[in-house]
């Protein structure tokens, strides 16, 4: 017996489907026909793996069904493969997720991921994922947006960042953002100067990143870097150098220097929009006596540093 429910046109399913999250859309809806199955597995509904909130016996009811040839494997197989974004919120999540059932799939080809979201408690695993090969594929073709979010522009933010760079993994819209800078500036964190290959992101058209310091935007604007970037978000970790410098460190080192970034030669990019974070006024007037962006039609500075008022008010 067919109820009336059942009968609503497509387009009705689709509008209720897009007020539920995947777990619920799941759990209300998969298995109770073919045609709803055929709905909640198409490119029309963009599903997100999101473990948050889910008991484990959830997760393996979701995500395991021992018997491969059963319709409700193959459908189940399906709808995980069709997942748009990843969720990762802890250590947990990539385990159960990642190493237990994705990894170990050889089905579940993730054909529709087009964006990965990590937070800083899941972090701690980016470097295994990055190096799955499964994601490398994925990384370095299909995904469309990569969000990291990390706790401090420290270690695992720089080995997250050297990889990246390495494998030259460059997706539309990366955002490597940073809850909390440094506590205190320190000469000794390694930046993109340090990494051993050139910056080559051909895909990326929207970027946030946070660097060391203000020398390394003349490497964001390299002709060969970031080809096709549009929107520009920086934030510089360790903006004054009068306090790198107390350690007997040149301070023509982590300072924007006229030559190199006329070497640079940013009348060629297509930015479209600028935000800088944490500059000091030397570094942002040299750098936009020295450079021109054509297309640029939004700018937002935001803590720029004064070193001339610092010492006034220190005075």
């Amino acid at each position: 017996m067919t109820l009336t429910f059942e009968l609503l046109p497509n387009e009705i399913w689709l509008i209720i489907f897009n007020y539920l999250s995947s777990r619920h859309s799941w759990r209300a809806f998969f298995g109770i026909n073919k045609r709803l199955n055929q709905l909640l597995t198409s490119n029309l509904i963009r599903h997100t793996i999101d473990l948050k909130n889910i008991s484990y016996s959830e997760i393996v009811q979701l995500l395991e069904n021992h018997d491969r040839k059963s319709y409700d494997y193959q459908w189940q197989a399906e709808f995980i493969s069709h997942a748009s974004a990843i969720y990762l919120e802890n250590n947990f999540d990539y385990e159960i997720l990642i190493n237990r059932w994705i990894a170990t799939k050889e089905n579940w080809k993730l054909s529709s991921l087009r964006t990965i979201y990590i937070l800083p408690e899941a972090m701690n695993m980016i470097g295994v994922l990055l190096r799955e090969l499964k994601f490398e594929k994925i990384l370095q073709s299909q995904l469309h947006c990569l969000h990291l979010v990390f706790d401090q522009p420290c270690s695992t933010y720089y080995s997250t960042l050297s990889h990246l760079v390495e494998k030259r993994i460059s997706c539309p819209i990366m955002l490597l953002k940073v809850t909390s800078g440094h506590r205190y500036q320190n000469w000794e964190y390694a930046d993109l100067y340090n990494i051993k290959h050139p910056l080559y992101w051909m895909r990326t058209v929207c970027l946030t990143i946070s660097v060391q310091h203000s020398s390394e935007l003349i490497l964001l604007f390299m002709p060969e870097a970031l080809p096709l970037l549009e929107h520009l978000n920086v934030t510089i970790e360790q903006p004054r150098k009068d306090l790198i410098t107390k350690r007997k460190q040149p301070a023509k080192s982590v300072q924007l220097s006229e030559n190199d970034l006329r070497y640079a030669n940013a009348a060629k990019t297509k930015l479209r929009s600028f935000v800088l974070r944490q500059i000091e006024l030397d570094d942002l007037l040299t750098l936009f006596n020295t450079f021109t962006f054509p297309l640029l039609d939004t700018l937002i500075l935001v803590d720029v540093f004064d070193k001339c008022k610092y010492n006034e008010l220190k005075f």
